[in-house]
């Protein structure tokens, strides 16, 4: 997954919790984006919770994937956008 900041402000952390593990990317400025990494093993699901600088928070709704999935996570001031790109077979 990559998380593109395209807010005004700067991402403090973004958090990806998926069944039961968390991961954590931090520190991200406008403008810029990171990768995030995670197996889904299967079908399964995810949501990302993002917490700005200035202690505001945005959050998507849970995600649905499968292994080969790959998504991008549009972080704006207002929430955020998934966009799904599947695997080419």
């Amino acid at each position: 997954m990559t998380v593109k900041n395209e807010s005004a402000k700067r991402i403090a952390s973004a958090r990806l919790e998926h069944r039961l593990r968390l991961a954590t990317v931090e520190n991200i400025a406008s403008g810029e984006a990171r990768t995030i990494r995670f197996a889904a093993g299967g079908e399964t699901s995810y949501a990302l919770r993002v917490r700005f600088a200035d202690g505001s928070e945005v959050a998507n709704r849970p995600q649905y994937a499968e292994s080969g999935y790959s998504f991008v996570e549009t972080v704006t001031d207002a929430g955020i956008a998934t966009d799904l790109r599947l695997p080419r077979y």
